[in-house]
């Protein structure tokens, strides 16, 4: 069952996320675990777009761009509709500050699913310095996820660059009481005191 080796591929790239030490150390090879059964599943279902966005995922967690941009783009050539991908696609073109080319892979995988677009948008808003659309896309995404630390910080920085120090700060405080072991949240706080 291809599934069952893209969901194993999956825990082994969950764990590099995780707080637990014993599993960050160990980085390289669970990425490569993971490679090795995403590709098994793609033996078994050479056709399934969520096991070529997992290996996209993998890439760019290897700081591969260009084969997680491959594997991404068969995602999509494979599934039209599949919003994570054009997300992660996005990704690819953000991190390499091509924001005029991600904007658009953002914007398509909004209309298919919102859920993290919105973080991916505000971050876009952030960097071309447009605090009003980073902290509406924020809360937009909020709305979605009010679990996310990631998107507080991003938030805090913004109400921070705005001036807002009051609500910088309740913001930087849901970030790490969500993820206690993220040094940015602390790292913004610190400036502001």
């Amino acid at each position: 069952n291809a599934y069952y080796y893209y969901a194993q591929g999956g825990i082994y790239l969950k764990r590099i996320e995780t707080s637990d030490l014993r599993f960050r150390a160990k980085r390289d090879e669970l990425i490569q675990l993971a490679v090795n059964q995403l590709t098994y599943a793609l033996k078994i279902d050479p056709n399934n777009a969520k096991v070529y966005n997992a290996l996209g995922v993998a890439e760019l967690k290897r700081e591969d761009l260009y084969k997680a941009q491959k594997y991404f783009e068969k995602a999509i050539a494979l599934n039209p509709q599949y919003a994570t991908a054009y997300d992660n696609l996005g990704s690819i073109y953000y991190l390499t500050n091509e924001l005029d080319k991600a904007a658009p892979y953002y914007e398509k995988a909004l209309k298919l699913n919102p859920s993290s677009a919105y973080y991916h948008l505000a971050q876009i808003s952030l960097k071309n310095e447009d605090l009003k659309k980073t902290i509406y896309y924020a809360n937009k995404s909020l709305l979605w996820n009010d679990r996310s630390p990631y998107t507080y910080n991003l938030l805090g920085e913004a109400y921070t660059k705005q001036g807002n120090q009051a609500g910088a700060i309740v913001a930087y405080k849901k970030s790490i009481a969500l993820l206690p072991e993220n040094p940015y949240p602390y790292l913004n706080l610190a400036k502001i005191y």
